[in-house]
Order: structure tokens, then sequence, then C-alpha cells
């Protein structure tokens, strides 16, 4: 991985979370600095121009939920009819790095959890 793009893409994730730029390693999750809904979609949008990457591949609701707070009602429906769609993939900080570095988001079929 390149240490220069990533330090870039840190900052950039700094300037839109306001997280402490020391406490983001390659490893963290974008969505435990709370990044859902509208705030991910802007983020991966402006992502996407700044670094110049190919985001053709990218599924939004495969990586991040609304931008509604918690829905017990909701919850229930997904958990008895939709499982799979509580299942989010999470996006790294190195996720991130090497979509940059490639130009290109690749898409993945696993989850990590």
């Amino acid at each position: 991985m390149n240490e220069e793009i990533f330090e870039k893409v840190r900052d950039f994730v700094v300037e839109h979370t306001g997280v402490d730029k020391n406490k983001l390693s390659e490893q963290t999750e974008l969505h435990k600095l709370r990044m859902d809904g509208d705030d991910a979609l802007e983020l991966m949008e402006e992502f996407s121009n700044k670094f110049s990457v190919d985001m053709s591949e990218f599924e939004f609701n495969k990586h991040f939920g609304p931008e509604a707070g918690f829905n017990p009602i909701v919850y229930m429906y997904y958990l008895v009819f939709a499982r799979d769609k509580l299942r989010l993939m999470p996006i790294t900080l190195r996720d991130l790095t090497e979509a940059a570095q490639n130009k290109k988001w690749v898409k993945r079929e696993t989850y990590f959890k």
C-alpha cells in the first residue's frame, strides 16, 4: 500500500469527519466514524472526485445504512424477512487507499464479519 496515498486519504477522512488524525489507521472502518446515509454518500462522491476513482462497481447499500435513526419496526422486518440487509460490508481506510491507488473501486462479494 502506498503510504503517501494513505496519508492523503486519511487527511480527506479527517476533513469530513473531524476525527483526530492520530486515531485513524488502515483498519479504521467508516461506519465506526458514524458515517451513514447522506453523510456517507457525500463522502464517497467527493472521494471519487478528489482521487479520480471509478465507482461504477460501488454499491452504496451494501456498505452504508440509511440516514434515519434506528427504527425497531423496520429492524424487526429485516430480521425476519431480509436478514442479509442487516449485514453491511465495512469500508476501511485501507479500502479507500487501495481504490485511490488503483483509480477503481473493486466490488467485494464477501462479508468480513
